[in-house]
């Protein structure tokens, strides 16, 4: 009997899992909805970006029981999970006439669209055992999103880094390189040499040429990075990062292409996790007011000045003034899921 207890909750997710992707779905929307047209109060919005990003994970992880209980062929989907896709159309066809009506800004919307386009790439890619290439943009964005907020950490918190500089950018392209090195390896041992006798000798060679091909390749993504720099000119840190993490997803597809279900998807849904994630915290950030609306009048005008002369840490955050105890404004930074990266500066005028 305490065994049948025990599997009541697992086996009601199971009977229920397109139900309660469709209610996660809804809930998902709603909150992005209520980001966009801020009306939360600013001293409980920690509650509403903390709501979201459990439902963000709840929704991925749904997704990612429905892949390992139930995959989806490619050759036959249900009408049910049919079904569940035009609900999910319709809350995104929601969010955009609300986020349209509020006059969200143009970089929230990309932001929004892609978040819409993510959730629709993690459920084909987690739930099916023939669309592996879908798989290959969620890396893209998992990568990109692990390097820039590198640089996006450098740039706010450089004064409480361990390591200089040089050798802090050192580790990550360590990083980079031994990562990919392990995946390829896995790859070489899954395919080419999954034939051959397991010996130290071989287990050697596959790591030592995995590990020439990923600082190879590496090295040709930097050098195409500054080569792109001098005859572009765009910025070398966000082309660099594009090309490596490029690089790396075709390590991973390949390495995705060697697993059996349901390793595959809970892999990939692990992926489309972290890439729903860092989307969906973008656009938190990005849906940010700057707190003037709670001002009026003279009050408004002034904040408004002080918010022009605040000179705030790092340079890709948001900003929102406030009134402190003494009456004064008081600027604070924000980046990524508005985390805070400390008070402003104000310039004197």
């Amino acid at each position: 009997m305490p065994n049948n207890h025990k599997s009541t909750i697992p086996s009601t997710l199971i009977r229920y899992r397109y139900w309660i992707l469709s209610a996660l779905s809804l809930l998902l929307m709603s909150e992005m909805a209520l980001a966009g047209i801020n009306i939360v109060p600013v001293e409980y919005e920690w509650g509403l970006g903390g709501l979201l990003l459990l439902t963000t994970v709840a929704w991925v992880s749904t997704v990612g029981l429905i892949g390992v209980v139930a995959p989806i062929e490619q050759h036959s989907m249900s009408y049910v999970y049919l079904f569940r896709a035009v609900l999910f159309a319709t809350c995104v066809l929601l969010i955009l006439w609300g986020a349209i009506d509020s006059g969200l800004s143009g970089t929230s919307m990309v932001f929004l669209l892609s978040t819409i386009w993510m959730g629709l790439m993690v459920i084909f890619g987690a739930t099916s055992n023939h669309l592996r290439l879908i798989v290959f943009p969620l890396l893209v964005i998992a990568w990109s999103g692990l390097l820039i907020h590198y640089w996006v950490a450098f740039a706010i918190f450089d004064d409480l880094l361990i390591l200089p500089p040089p050798y802090a950018l050192s580790l990550v392209s360590l990083f980079v390189v031994l990562s990919n090195s392990l995946t390829l390896g896995v790859v070489l041992l899954r395919t080419m040499l999954v034939n051959k006798p397991r010996t130290t000798v071989k287990y050697v060679v596959v790591a030592l040429t995995a590990l020439g091909i990923s600082a190879f390749t590496y090295a040709i993504a930097v050098g195409l990075g500054l080569l792109s720099i001098v005859v572009v000119g765009l910025g070398f840190a966000f082309i660099v990062i594009l090309l490596v993490a490029i690089l790396s997803s075709v390590f991973g597809i390949m390495a995705i292409g060697t697993m059996r279900r349901p390793i595959r998807n809970i892999t990939v849904a692990g992926i489309g996790m972290a890439g729903m994630i860092i989307v969906v915290g973008w656009y938190w950030y990005w849906t940010m007011d700057n707190g003037l609306d709670a001002f009026s009048g003279e009050e408004h005008a002034a904040a408004e000045r002080v918010l022009s002369r605040a000179s705030c840490p790092g340079s890709a955050e948001n900003r929102r003034v406030f009134e402190g105890d003494d009456g004064d404004f008081l600027v604070h930074g924000y980046t990524w899921w508005r985390l805070p990266t400390g008070d402003c500066r104000i310039r004197p005028e």
